[in-house]
């Protein structure tokens, strides 16, 4: 957490960009998927020392690609709006 989870998530919006647009799948990034897996991931962080394979299998829940949609409903995740920028979730509020 050296930059502190907004910056964090920002830096990381920021390189999934960059990936998508240097591997010519720019039009695939997802501004709300991608924010949301970065709020999962910091909500459930643990002790600084924790290694990934510790937080890895401690946090069993986030294995499930289809976590999102528990949050978001498909039509909301679909929109330009959820597309281009920050949206809410429509089902679930996050965790």
């Amino acid at each position: 957490m050296q930059h502190g989870p907004h910056r964090g998530e920002e830096l990381v919006c920021a390189l999934v960009r960059i990936a998508a647009r240097a591997n010519g799948f720019e039009d695939r990034y997802h501004e709300t998927i991608t924010r949301f897996w970065c709020r999962q991931v910091t909500a459930h962080l643990g002790p600084i020392e924790e290694s990934f394979d510790d937080f890895y299998e401690r946090n069993r829940r986030l294995h499930d690609a289809s976590l999102v949609y528990r949050h978001y409903s498909r039509a909301a995740l679909a929109t330009s709006e959820a597309t281009e920028g920050w949206m809410e979730p429509d089902l679930e509020p996050e965790r």
